[in-house]
């Protein structure tokens, strides 16, 4: 579930101490008082120059405004206490929110398949443009912009489509052999989304029967649903000693208009599983949070990525609309950011629609360009929601 620091109660301003003025007057107002009353009820005939008499005209009413004072002074330092302790329950919940919030998922490896590039995918989209073609497809009388990884064939049977899937997904796990082959023997955890061609239970039977038996997995994870990249909000909060790879397949059967096929692979390694084995990533991705009219949201995920509003950074922009746009720009401005003033990509017109596959490919153009200009990547998408996540190289 999201960390929202909003929701910690909070701190409770200290009281205000008893004013010493204030009650020196006060003093002086209860002996005077004190001494009207004595003198009013003071029998007649009775000696005024005894000692009674001056403890009931000094001495009582002294102590009557000494003993106020200290009743008040014992309640403020009692109430002083328990804001304090208040406050340093606040403190301290709020720094364990904090450090759960900042700490971010390790890249440790990545892979891919486009039409445009297997490697190297953010230089390819600033440098070359657009991947989509348009094409007229007979068997469905009609044109659509796509961008296949076989351009010479339209269409694909169920049965076609698995033996194409289990060839990608070799070439995949291939490419991600070096990346798997260094690391400690270490169980894994496997997630993959698709876009729905095959069910479940074919997915899952076409990967087990290729991937490798000599890397245990502890649990296998294949969904069709998904939300982009808030996947990992929840992961984070396992904070379990874990490596996972995440897996997204976006192959046609038939042609999508403006989509486009891939599939993409990131191997991540949670913050304790980095810890237990003192290993630094190139790149970490940091917590992603849910952008809502609460610019709270906004302060959360850019506290989480500790990105400063004079920092220089890229933003990317995945499928968001421009009422989405306008509002988190909005915020952002009155937060003190500028979000890319320096430099702003939005691929929807470069790669088109990554469909099920859209989480892992804005992550992995992030970590990229993360990695070419050594500046943080502010990462927005719409997928079921829109959401925002901070990229960056991890600091030596």
């Amino acid at each position: 579930m999201p960390i929202e620091l909003k929701k910690i109660p909070e701190k409770i301003p200290l009281p205000f101490a008893p004013s010493v003025f204030r009650w020196l007057v006060a003093a002086v107002l209860i002996i005077i008082l004190g001494v009207i009353l004595v003198l009013y009820l003071w029998p007649e005939g009775t000696s005024t120059h005894s000692t009674w008499f001056w403890f009931c005209i000094l001495a009582l009413p002294l102590s009557v405004g000494l003993g106020c004072y200290a009743f008040r002074l014992r309640a403020y330092e009692n109430e002083r206490d328990r804001v304090n302790y208040w406050n340093r329950l606040h403190q301290e919940q709020h720094d364990i929110q904090m450090a759960k919030g900042q700490r971010p998922a390790g890249v440790l490896g990545k892979a891919y398949i486009t039409p445009i590039a297997c490697n190297k995918l953010a230089s390819a989209l600033i440098n070359h443009g657009s991947q989509l073609q348009s094409t007229y497809f007979v068997h469905s009388q009609q044109a659509l912009t796509t961008a296949r990884l076989e351009p010479t064939t339209s269409h694909f049977s169920k049965e076609s489509y698995s033996a194409r899937l289990a060839g990608y997904i070799t070439q995949l796990l291939r490419m991600l052999e070096p990346d798997l082959s260094v690391l400690p023997v270490d169980r894994l955890s496997v997630r993959l989304r698709h876009d729905g061609s095959l069910d479940n239970a074919q997915i899952t039977q076409v990967w087990q029967a290729i991937f490798p038996a000599s890397y245990p997995v502890d649990s296998l994870v294949v969904e069709q649903e998904g939300d982009g990249m808030m996947w990992l909000d929840a992961w984070l909060d396992q904070n379990e000693v874990a490596l996972t790879l995440s897996v997204e397949i976006n192959l046609f059967v038939e042609p999508r208009d403006y989509q486009s096929e891939s599939i993409s692979a990131l191997l991540l390694a949670s913050p304790a599983w980095l810890a237990q084995h003192d290993v630094k990533p190139e790149t970490v991705i940091h917590r992603p949070v849910i952008a809502t009219e609460d610019t709270c949201s906004l302060e959360d995920m850019l506290c989480w990525g500790k990105l400063s509003a004079d920092e220089a950074h890229t933003l990317w922009r995945w499928r968001v609309d421009k009422e989405a746009l306008t509002r988190l720009i909005q915020q952002s401005e009155k937060l003190g950011y500028s979000p890319g003033q320096d430099e702003d990509y939005m691929p929807d017109y470069l790669f088109g629609n990554p469909g099920a596959a859209l989480g892992n490919i804005a992550l992995l153009c992030a970590c990229e360009y993360a990695m070419t200009s050594a500046k943080p990547q502010w990462v927005m998408m719409t997928d079921k929601t829109t959401h925002q996540v901070i990229v960056r190289q991890e600091a030596c």
